[in-house]
């Protein structure tokens, strides 16, 4: 489903975070993470490009909006796994993917195939014309 993709991890919660990792692997992606917050993530970007970023909203050191409007800026699809709900994203962030917790990782993979099938057929058809 993911295979040769590059999926970003970001969760604060140990058993949420390990379990998606391993549902990510088992899909055929390349985890770069978990991390549990916004310094760790940027620190292993900085060698690796990611396809797409799994994202809990409040980590310990606060709101990770910084680091998913950036990601979002380089054409980086972001979902957001998170107890929050969409109304309380930044307005730079609106359109941002949302699971609400309780998430199955199996649900995470399958939303994250939909996202990046969605970016490669745009690709394509911007490439068409």
């Amino acid at each position: 489903m993911l295979s040769g993709a590059s999926i970003l991890v970001i969760e604060d919660d140990y058993f949420l975070a390990l379990s998606t990792k391993e549902a990510l692997r088992r899909a055929g992606a390349a985890v770069v993470g978990p991390h549990h917050n916004e310094d760790s993530a940027r620190r292993a970007m900085r060698n690796q490009r990611v396809s797409a970023a799994v994202m809990d909203i409040m980590l310990g050191d606060g709101p990770c909006y910084a680091l998913a409007t950036e990601l979002a800026a380089c054409g980086v699809p972001v979902l957001f796994v998170t107890g929050y709900e969409r109304h309380q994203l930044p307005g730079t962030l609106a359109l941002a993917a949302v699971m609400t917790k309780p998430v199955e990782p199996g649900d995470i993979v399958s939303r994250l195939s939909t996202m990046l099938a969605g970016m490669h057929e745009a690709h394509d058809i911007e490439g068409a014309n």
